[in-house]
C-alpha cells in the first residue's frame, strides 16, 4: 500500500502487517508477531521470506525491534520490506486508514 505518515512529508510503499483492532510486536530475531502469533519465516538462498497469505515474500531483516503495540480500530500498522532502512511503523507508529494514498497491485522480488 502507498501511505503517508501524519505530520511528516514522508510517504512510500509499505506492507500492511495489522489492521486494528490488533497487536503487533517484532522480537529480537526479527520475527513479526500479530495478535501473539508469529508470521512464519524461512531463510533460503541467502534471503529471508515471510509467509503472507499463500505467498512467501522476501524481506531484508534488521532495523529496530518493536515492543507490543496496540493498533486501534480504523488504524494500520505498516512495515517496509527493507527493514533496516524502512522508516515504517516502528518509527512513526500506527496510521489512520485515511492516510492510505493507494494500493499496489504487484509483488516485485528483491
Amino acid at each position: 500500500m502507498w501511505a503517508r505518515w501524519p505530520g511528516t512529508d514522508q510517504n512510500g510503499a509499505y506492507r500492511v502487517v495489522a489492521v486494528g483492532p490488533a497487536t503487533v510486536m517484532l522480537d529480537g530475531s526479527g520475527v513479526v508477531h500479530v495478535n501473539g502469533e508469529p508470521i512464519p519465516q524461512t531463510d533460503r538462498d541467502g534471503l529471508r521470506y515471510e509467509r503472507w497469505g499463500n505467498r512467501d515474500i522476501p524481506v531484508i531483516p534488521g532495523g529496530p525491534t518493536q515492543e507490543r503495540t496496540s493498533v486501534p480500530d480504523s488504524h494500520l500498522f505498516l512495515l517496509s520490506d527493507a527493514r533496516p532502512v524502512g522508516g515504517d511503523g516502528r518509527v512513526h507508529g500506527v496510521i489512520g486508514d485515511g492516510e492510505v494514498l493507494g494500493t499496489l497491485g504487484f509483488i516485485h522480488p528483491l
